[in-house]
């Protein structure tokens, strides 16, 4: 998410963080850098904050998420804040996030992208009751033909034995 070298002092980087609180809420918190800061300034004539901050809340659940295609989108105005509680989500869902701003054509022009959160299940919705234990299971280990032996780091190929 960020090439910045952790060696950068923390508030010259950009930063867009989700963390879980529990299966309907997650925690965001930013921070943009100076630079861009400086260069949203210099280009848009108006500080970041003045240009309607937004986050944008992203469901992607199995999806290859990349930016385009996703599921539902909630938006949050964020004016000042560094932080919010994104609540009322769904569980067991993906969820990830872009922070950014409005421009006079009204489009929104995202800034920094967060980290991918995958929200837990609720102790209700468990997969174990969900699948049909059997009391007469049996397991059997399949192995390649042209291997005798198999370990989970090498596999042992079959010892030709010579004929005298």
């Amino acid at each position: 998410m960020n090439s910045i070298p952790p060696s950068t002092p923390a508030k010259q980087r950009d930063i867009l963080f989700l963390l879980i609180q529990n299966p309907t809420t997650l925690y965001a918190y930013w921070r943009l850098s100076s630079r861009k800061e400086r260069l949203i300034k210099e280009h848009f004539g108006d500080d970041w904050r003045a240009l309607r901050p937004t986050l944008r809340l992203y469901d992607i659940t199995g999806l290859s998420f990349d930016g385009s295609a996703s599921g539902p989108v909630r938006q949050y105005s964020v004016d000042t804040a560094y932080s919010c509680y994104l609540q009322e989500l769904e569980p067991a869902k993906s969820y990830a996030a872009d922070l950014g701003i409005w421009n006079k054509r009204d489009q929104f022009l995202p800034l920094l992208r967060s980290n991918t959160v995958y929200t837990p299940r609720t102790s209700s919705g468990s997969l174990v009751s969900d699948i049909p234990l059997s009391t007469t299971s049996s397991l059997q280990i399949v192995l390649p033909i042209e291997y005798e032996q198999f370990s989970a780091y090498t596999l042992y190929p079959k010892v030709k034995k010579e004929e005298n």
